[in-house]
């Protein structure tokens, strides 16, 4: 007898279909089918399931993040379902800071077989190199801003404006 299994990726269902002893019967709606059925997306169905904007999966494609989509008769592009996760690999390493040269790095390091995990470590460790010198950074601006600040009269006319003054100067803090 054959049975169905239901899987859910990235917000897609698909079946595959084993053949194996009686299983109770599937919800799928599709005529059974020995194989698995992956259904491909389009830019749009893609940019949705990754909660993305379609302009984002183009750009991505261009900066070559992601690998050039087959295209349809049509002319369409088509995307595979693991597309939906490399571009949340993606969104979730800029949210950590890391620039797309350094997001290509991670991705290609990703599909290396002789990577460690000491290549992606350092990879790492290097990025809180960047955002300790970012915050040092921060730091200086906000007490050069905060001492300026605190040195405006507010009732004083612009023209003696401490902070006018120093935009003015081109000074350093």
């Amino acid at each position: 007898m054959k049975s169905h299994k239901k899987y859910y990726f990235v917000g897609f269902q698909f079946c595959v279909l084993f053949l194996v002893a009686a299983c109770p019967p599937c919800e799928c709606r599709h005529e059974p089918i020995v194989a698995t059925t992956m259904k491909t997306l389009s830019v749009g169905q893609l940019a949705k399931g990754a909660n993305v904007n379609i302009e984002t999966v183009r750009y991505y494609e261009r900066r070559g993040l992601l690998p050039e989509p087959k295209r349809r008769e049509s002319g369409y592009r088509e995307y595979a379902q693991e597309d939906v996760l490399r571009i949340k690999f993606i969104k979730r390493a800029q949210e950590l800071g890391f620039t797309l040269k350094e997001i290509s790095e991670l991705l290609a390091l990703r599909v290396d077989s002789k990577t460690t995990c000491a290549k992606v470590k350092k990879q790492a460790e290097a990025k809180i190199s960047d955002i300790e010198e970012k915050i040092l950074l921060l730091k200086k601006m906000k007490a050069a801003l905060g001492k300026l600040a605190s040195s405006c009269q507010d009732n004083e006319p612009h023209h003696g404006c401490p902070i006018l003054e120093y935009l003015n100067e081109q000074g350093k803090w």
